[in-house]
């Protein structure tokens, strides 16, 4: 479980942000994620092929969707928004035009600290959420833990080995300045409570601040403790995991526009030359009067198969709600174009919170009216307002 990627709507705590002076709320309530680009107080969502062409290869269909949320084929939440339930089967991987129900036996449960979650509802930040800006790490997390039902008939919960304690600290003007994230050890009845110890520690994180109280760079060093050889952390652009081996460190560094957004987010390839070459970039572009992001130019610098972006380069296009309309790759010298690197295009239909709930995706290159390759379907629940 250690390399499985876990994301939560979790508080943002970072700077302040100058144009505007309004407090945003702590948690959002499952509102505008970074991953999943959800509004209002959803429930649960199933997701499901409704169309794939049969021109089309369905390996290239199932690959080249991935410009949507990865949403699992049905994801519960909380009332504060927290992943309460993942099914672990993804839409792509279901027969078409079947909603999956969740199956809690086998299924990723998750568990918070109600104390805790109260305490970060609390807190209010002025530096302003944009969706498409991949800024996971600049978020606060509250603590959990992921458990399971035996398969048997029995519904005696019991963790799995994964146990998710973060522990902060703050300088004198209430700014995170570092965070600990601590692996427990536990037997299969056993829940620790949450204290910590110097071997459990997984990773450490180090905030640096400019005079505007605006984060502009992050120290990620890899665990010391026992738990596992490496530590990890997901990088915002791609949703991708690097990897770190015991106190190895490596740095992600943001700068800000006039109006004290993000602009730009990059880190360097972590190995022994002193140049370190860009690893990763991405440059924010936000729509002039509406104040959302409508474009981003992103880079990657390792081929490492990616399936969701075969080439180094790709601009990616978003609508006022937040979603993908269109995508771009640039092919490098040494990439030939084909069906993988064409420009995509999306359209959707919504429902009353703007969550979509129909999305046509165009992947051949060309948006040719009532011939999509594939069309993706959302059934959307909501907790009463």
């Amino acid at each position: 479980m250690k390399n499985v990627l876990i994301y939560l709507s979790i508080l943002f705590l970072t700077s302040s942000c100058a144009q505007t002076k309004m407090q945003y709320p702590a948690l959002y309530n499952g509102k505008k994620n970074g991953e999943f680009n959800l509004n209002g107080p959803v429930k649960v969502v199933y997701t499901k092929y409704s169309y794939e062409k049969k021109a089309l290869n369905k390996w290239k269909n199932y690959k080249l969707f991935n410009d949507l949320p990865k949403l699992p084929s049905c994801l519960e939440f909380n009332e504060y928004g927290l992943i309460k339930t993942n099914s672990k089967q993804y839409y792509r991987e279901d027969t078409l035009n079947i909603y999956r129900q969740i199956n809690i036996k086998r299924a990723y449960n998750f568990e918070y600290y109600d104390e805790e979650i109260k305490k970060l509802q609390a807190k209010k930040t002025n530096l302003k959420y944009y969706q498409n800006i991949y800024t996971d790490l600049l978020y606060i997390k509250p603590s959990f833990n992921i458990y399971k039902y035996p398969t048997d008939g029995h519904l005696e919960k019991s963790l799995n080995e994964t146990i998710y304690i973060y522990i902060y600290s703050y300088d004198t003007k209430g700014r995170v300045i570092e965070m600990k994230e601590y692996n427990p050890s536990h037997s299969e009845d056993f829940v620790p409570q949450k204290e910590t110890r110097k071997d459990e520690l997984f990773l450490t994180v180090h905030y640096k601040y400019n005079d505007k109280s605006q984060v502009i760079q992050q120290t990620f060093i890899g665990g010391v403790g026992n738990v596992g050889k490496y530590g990890y952390y997901n990088f915002p652009l791609l949703y991708e995991a690097v990897y770190l081996e015991k106190e190895q460190s490596t740095q992600v560094y943001y700068t800000y526009d006039k109006k004290g957004r993000i602009k730009e987010i990059y880190t360097y390839d972590n190995n022994t030359d002193p140049k370190k070459p860009l690893y990763m970039k991405a440059v924010y572009y936000y729509h002039p009067t509406k104040d959302y992001v409508e474009k981003s130019e992103n880079f990657y610098e390792v081929d490492s198969g990616i399936n969701d972006f075969p080439t180094k380069q790709w601009v990616s296009y978003f609508n006022e709600q937040g979603d993908i309309i269109k995508r771009e790759f640039i092919l490098n010298k040494f990439k030939n174009a084909t069906i993988d690197t064409v420009t995509r295009y999306y359209e959707y239909e919504y429902d009353q919170y703007n969550n979509w709930i129909k999305c046509y995706l165009y992947l051949e290159g060309t948006k040719v009216v009532d011939d999509p390759s594939l069309i993706a379907e959302r059934k959307i629940e909501y907790y009463k307002d």
